[in-house]
């Protein structure tokens, strides 16, 4: 049987995922803190969430933006969002509006 020698050069795949995790969750962390200083200086608007959404949705929404979780309460009211999530929330809830309602229908209110 052939006899296998120790390679002087071992390598502990072990760290180096841990090395790469570590990098990987700073790198989000600084993406976070970015999207989150983002969101403080944005301009604010107002989006009215209905409640007709949660018979749809349900009462409570959650949706990933750029890894960040935005989460909607559908109680008849308006919310205050940065804009660009404003934006992205009214963008959402028109396709899941369109899709919801039958194309038959959604043709002769459009």
């Amino acid at each position: 049987m052939a006899e296998v020698k120790d390679n002087p050069v071992t390598v502990d795949v072990a760290s180096v995922a841990s090395i790469k995790a570590q990098n990987d969750t700073k790198e989000l962390k600084k993406q976070r803190a970015e999207f989150l200083r983002k969101c403080r200086v944005a301009r604010k608007k107002k989006v009215f969430l209905s409640a007709m959404d949660a018979l749809i949705l349900g009462k409570v929404y959650t949706y990933t933006l750029n890894g960040v979780p935005v989460t909607l309460e559908f109680d008849d009211q308006e919310h205050e969002f940065p804009e660009f999530i404003a934006n992205s929330i009214q963008e959402k809830l028109a396709k899941i509006h369109k899709n919801a309602v039958p194309k038959s229908i959604y043709k002769k209110l459009f």
